[in-house]
């Protein structure tokens, strides 16, 4: 129990450090190195939400590959700004990207962000490297 608590604890603190619009805590605006698709599901499976997946870049640093990748997504309900879930999403790598995937709401009921951090293997970094979105369905109407 203790283990899901701090796992739990670990999601929230990684999806509350940055509030900040679509920013790189690096030195690449997220704009330019993350690629989104959306795949709207069939009115027949009566979802409030959309097949996403977003490609990043693998990165390098100290000639360490960051290949510990956590993609973390937080929904919170526009009117009232309460948080409803914080959820991972699936993280794959393919060829020279990491592709990070889940069903989010896209509608203007919800705001969802999503924070993608990158650990050396085996690793989690206090301070790692991270991609932040604040509002997807904003960042998916700019693409």
């Amino acid at each position: 129990m203790q283990v899901l608590f701090l796992g739990g604890a670990l999601g929230l603190l990684m999806s509350m450090t940055g509030t900040v619009t679509a920013t790189d805590r690096s030195d690449e605006p997220v704009d330019k190195v993350v690629q989104v698709q959306v795949e709207r599901l069939d009115e027949g499976y009566h979802a409030a939400c959309a097949l996403i997946e977003l490609a990043t870049p693998i990165y390098v640093e100290n000639d360490t590959p960051l290949s510990h990748v956590i993609s973390s997504a937080s929904v919170y309900e526009t009117a009232t700004g309460q948080i409803i879930s914080i959820t991972n999403l699936s993280v794959e790598r393919e060829e020279q990207r990491y592709l990070s995937f889940g069903c989010l709401p896209l509608t203007a009921d919800y705001r969802v962000e999503v924070t993608i951090a990158y650990h050396p293997e085996g690793q989690l970094s206090l301070c790692p490297k991270q991609l932040h979105i604040d509002d997807l369905r904003e960042f998916v109407a700019r693409k």
